[in-house]
């Protein structure tokens, strides 16, 4: 608070000495210097000014910011933790406040205090508390809740956002985050949007290095199967990727969804005709939503694609 507050007076005095110095070259007693070169005089303090401020206040934050949520909850049902969740953060900074928001596809948080400040190593970062608030269809069983954050501000040829968050529900992560755009986002499907526009969404026949890597050193990357069109196609071939015929059958058997493990083909039919019907009967039914719960159990290592599946299945409700 007192860096900003110190910060501000230095560009509040230059300005007033700009001020003065235009009023003393206007006035009849001045040196008689033109009212053109009082305005250049004035704009040009106020450009160094600036420039001073940028300098000293560090590295740009504005804009929308693209990476992972890693964390460390676990599911009460099923008792599996998720993989990296896609998020998108949004700062928006001013000269008397900053604003962070961070959105993902089940829920969105903005802070209710946020700072930029510079540690004793020198490093610049945005700390803050927020509140999340889960879309409605995510209420029933996430509550909103309180946390707070900090992120390290990294300022190279990719801007990058690294750190951590802690929550009152007794959670927290770390959040890896880059530049996408200095334009600000105002939710998680104009963010997407930026993303696949930015190449961060890559099909697998695209397959290049992942755009930022996880903690730990691991690299991460949100692909989706080559090809793929519509939700249901790039479900089906994941589930042609994942399971043998007899896999398949098992896993909606472990459903325990009356009626469904009846109406599948026979024994004998190709995998892919058999991830058709299963795909088909998920969509019919609307039981997408306990599939995908049960997926992320028995498939961890593939909890990036199933969080890129329910965000397709989740934009292609929204745009009908």
């Amino acid at each position: 608070m007192a860096e900003r507050t110190w910060l501000t007076s230095v560009v509040l005095l230059a300005c007033v000495w700009a001020l003065v110095a235009l009023a003393w070259f206007a006035v009849d007693g001045g040196p008689g210097v033109s009212w053109v070169v009082a305005l250049v005089w004035f704009a040009a303090t106020c450009v160094v000014a600036g420039s001073i401020l940028a300098a000293l206040r560090g590295p740009r934050v504005r804009g929308t910011w693209w990476g992972e949520l890693h964390s460390n909850y676990v599911d009460p049902v099923s008792g599996a933790r998720p993989g990296p969740i896609p998020v998108a953060v949004v700062v928006r900074p001013s000269w008397t406040d900053l604003f962070v928001s961070l959105h993902s596809i089940e829920s969105s948080s903005s802070t209710i205090v946020a700072r930029r400040i510079t540690t004793a190593d020198g490093r610049v970062c945005l700390v803050g508390v927020y509140r999340n608030e889960p879309k409605l269809p995510r209420q029933d069983t996430s509550r909103m809740h309180y946390g707070a954050l900090k992120l390290h501000v990294s300022d190279g040829e990719r801007p990058r956002l690294q750190g951590t968050y802690w929550t009152d529900r007794g959670t927290a992560g770390e959040i890896e985050l880059a530049l996408l755009s200095r334009r600000c986002a105002d939710d998680f499907r104009e963010a997407s949007a930026l993303a696949e526009q930015g190449g961060l969404f890559r099909h697998a026949a695209e397959a290049g290095p992942p755009p930022f890597p996880a903690p730990g050193g691991t690299s991460v990357a949100v692909r989706l199967p080559a090809g793929t069109k519509t939700p249901d196609e790039a479900f089906r071939a994941f589930l042609e990727s994942a399971f043998t015929d007899d896999e398949l059958r098992r896993f909606v058997k472990g459903l325990s969804i009356p009626g469904l493990v009846e109406r599948l083909p026979g024994d004998g039919c190709p995998l892919a005709e058999l991830a058709d019907k299963v795909v088909g009967l998920l969509h019919r039914d609307g039981l997408h939503k306990i599939a995908f719960t049960k997926l992320h159990t028995e498939k961890p290592g593939r909890s990036s694609e199933l969080i890129q599946l329910q965000q397709r299945y989740a934009r292609n409700t929204a745009e009908k």
